[in-house]
């Protein structure tokens, strides 16, 4: 599905226009992921078969970001690709949950996310949740090249704020069905405390879908028997960005529905028993769905997976 590109991006110059060096403090509070991450979804623009068109992404590159970008991607020439494929889905499942009705999307550890442009309807509410640096960083570039900034935004870390009553301060209709993104983030979150937050989600959002990718276990034990995954692991370790979390689809319902792990106030473990999976699948069979002339040359789609929560099916 071919995206039309979006009347706010035509003003921008063409990729590689922009000059760009940030400092070191810049880098950090902003986060190195994330800069890395806009490198390869950006990527798609010079495809030869594209689903979406990204031209508001070009405001973050820098020659920080497109120098890491490159070193990552010696370690693991897939990693592009990958994170085309990720972007793709999420769009696919958010354009049906629109057609579908849903008028809020909430995407969490935004980073530069820019689905509130590129996918921007009439009567849908974007909310973006991360932390300060994030986000003053991201509305002074998207400022600095004339676009707007239509996304109402939260400023935190959502594992520590009173991130629902941040919520509705600002509009936000917990009780209503909301589109969850939750893109880049699992994986970083130990264990119980991602848990615990996905029931949170359960109990505050009554009629909520969370699309997110995953890794399987393996892939955080180092045991893939795949010598260019463990490497990649391996440097976003090094990066200051370890992997800590990994499951499968199964293993994450099981987990979700125990309330074992807070014996002593186990309403506070509840939510996670309404969900349900709408979606599992791993990057390489969404590659052959949506990039059929590109192969995967590594076995990062088989570890790598999209999946799709749904506590209202």
């Amino acid at each position: 599905m071919a995206e039309t590109e979006p009347q706010d991006g035509n003003s921008l110059p063409p990729a590689g226009g922009l000059k760009r060096t940030y400092s070191e403090e810049i880098v950090n509070a902003v986060g190195k992921t994330a800069f890395i991450v806009n490198v390869y979804r950006e990527s798609e623009n010079a495809a030869p078969q594209r689903h979406y068109v990204d031209t508001v992404g070009r405001c973050f590159i820098n020659d920080y970001s497109r120098r890491t970008a490159h070193q990552m991607r010696e370690l693991n020439p897939d990693a592009d690709l990958c994170v085309r494929i990720r972007t793709t889905f999420i769009d696919e499942c958010l354009r049906d949950a629109i057609a579908g009705g849903c008028r809020q999307v909430l995407t969490l550890g935004a980073g530069f996310d820019t689905r509130a442009l590129r996918l921007y309807q009439p009567g849908v509410s974007f909310y973006e949740v991360d932390q300060e640096g994030v986000i003053c960083f991201k509305q002074q570039e998207l400022k600095a090249n004339g676009l707007p900034s239509p996304a109402t935004t939260i400023e935190g870390n959502y594992l520590l704020i009173d991130l629902f009553q941040e919520l509705r301060s600002k509009g936000f209709r917990c009780d209503e069905s909301v589109f969850v993104i939750w893109e880049g983030n699992s994986f970083y979150i130990p264990q119980g405390l991602m848990l615990s937050f996905v029931r949170q989600l359960g109990r505050e959002l009554p009629k909520c879908m969370i699309v997110m990718d995953h890794f399987l276990p393996e892939v955080i034990t180092l045991t893939t028997g795949d010598e260019t995954m463990t490497k990649f692991a391996q440097g976003f370790a090094q990066m200051g960005a370890p992997w800590v979390t990994g499951f499968s689809a199964v293993s994450l319902l099981n987990m979700l529905k125990s309330s074992a792990n807070n014996p002593d106030n186990p309403k506070q473990e509840l939510g996670g028993d309404a969900f349900v999976v709408r979606n599992s699948k791993a990057i390489r069979a969404l590659a052959k769905d949506y990039y059929p002339s590109e192969t995967l040359k590594q076995t990062t789609g088989d570890w790598y997976r999209m999946i799709v929560l749904a506590n209202n099916p």
